[in-house]
């Protein structure tokens, strides 16, 4: 069975895959109305369920960003159709290079007036463990992981300050933060490093009333994990054995994420900031099972 080719279908089940009793989709309930985000990430994938689910909860403007112009055109379209009350734009920018995080930034502020949410979804990984990680590898993945969204944190909470307004930033982290199988050693290391960022962010910018949190994703099913799980486990029924061997029944899927993201965007989470907010059901208190 192929991922679901439109993801922003918002398709009321998660899919035959799903075992009967599996729990329903999470339902995006949040309320941004009226307010401006920039999704690094934005163009596919999770931040791209994302940047539709912070659309249709009424936000005014959405900044859209990833390396590839083509891809960029094509998904603003995309989220354009499904959402025309939102004004998307799109940034081509890669947050691996420090110029174009400042770029990003300056953009999104002139396009929309204003930034009010900051969601950090790009990230890079690949397969590597102790002995066969170069040093290219490494930092690249650092570059893109860690010292790209503390550019754009640093660059936004700027700007929110300067205009005197607050703000949530949300950064998507990962349940390998809390350590992983040795070919994702790396990418541990980097998501270890993000939410230590984005605690550090949240205690320096409390008093500014910007609050900075992170989600510990677990196992999603996205376009590029079905990719990846194709080539990894050589079959093409693999979501089904997931959710099948999964202790609840199925996968995430993008919307759980999104979500849990909006609710840390909008106000119904005014208090929380410093947050790390564990998204895997398959391990609970670094049990897993």
């Amino acid at each position: 069975m192929s991922a679901p080719t439109d993801p922003l279908a918002f398709p009321a089940s998660a899919g035959p895959t799903a075992q009967k009793d599996a729990p329903p989709l999470s339902v995006p309930t949040f309320d941004v109305t009226g307010k401006m985000f920039v999704v690094t990430g934005g163009t596919q994938g999770m931040g791209l369920v994302i940047s539709a689910c912070i659309a249709k909860a009424g936000a005014s403007a959405v900044t859209i960003s990833a390396r590839s112009q083509d891809t960029g055109e094509k998904a603003v379209a995309q989220l354009t159709e499904h959402t025309p009350s939102c004004r998307f734009f799109f940034v081509p920018a890669d947050v691996a290079k420090e110029e174009d995080c400042s770029r990003l930034v300056s953009e999104a502020d002139r396009l929309m007036g204003c930034i009010d949410g900051l969601v950090n979804c790009a990230a890079w990984t690949a397969r590597a463990t102790l002995d066969t990680t170069t040093v290219d590898v490494w930092d690249r993945m650092m570059n893109t992981n860690v010292r790209g969204p503390f550019l754009l944190v640093q660059a936004v909470s700027k700007s929110m300050r300067s205009k005197g307004r607050p703000g949530s930033i949300v950064n998507i982290s990962s349940v390998v933060a809390h350590g992983g199988i040795p070919k994702v050693s790396t990418y541990s290391v980097s998501k270890a490093a993000l939410n230590a960022c984005t605690k550090m962010h949240a205690y320096e910018l409390k008093r500014s009333r910007i609050r900075v949190n992170a989600i510990n994703v677990g196992w999603t099913l996205t376009d590029n994990e079905h990719v990846l799980q194709r080539v990894e486990m050589g079959s093409e029924n693999w979501i089904e054995d997931a959710d099948k061997g999964h202790a609840m029944g199925r996968l995430l899927r993008p919307v759980d994420i999104a979500a849990t993201v909006g609710h840390l965007l909008s106000d119904a989470s005014a208090m929380m900031t410093g947050t790390i907010v564990d998204l895997h059901p398959e391990m609970v208190d670094n049990c897993w099972g």
